[in-house]
């Protein structure tokens, strides 16, 4: 039992980090975007519609991989708990 909790807890975090290393690159793209939106009065009206597209899908995956990282650290207390109760 204390091992499937702790192979559990492994995948868990294993997990978390690649959603943080998803979030970050979001975030980049979405820093990079806020920077380009300064030029945008030059750009052409089908342009700036298509980045404000792009921009409103990169919060949107943005948003979820913040609630799949609250998932994961109420799974991730979760598991630690049992591992405690375990011990």
């Amino acid at each position: 039992m204390k091992k499937i909790i702790m192979l559990l807890f492994v995948i868990v975090c294993t997990t978390g980090c690649v959603s943080q290393k998803k979030y970050e690159a979001l975030e980049e793209k979405l820093a990079k975007y806020k920077v380009d939106d300064s030029f945008q009065s030059a750009e052409t009206t089908d342009v700036a519609y298509n980045k404000t597209l792009d921009i409103t899908e990169l919060k949107k995956q943005l948003n979820n991989l913040e609630l799949e990282n609250k998932t994961l650290s109420l799974k991730i207390e979760d598991l630690q708990k049992k591992l405690n109760e375990c011990q």
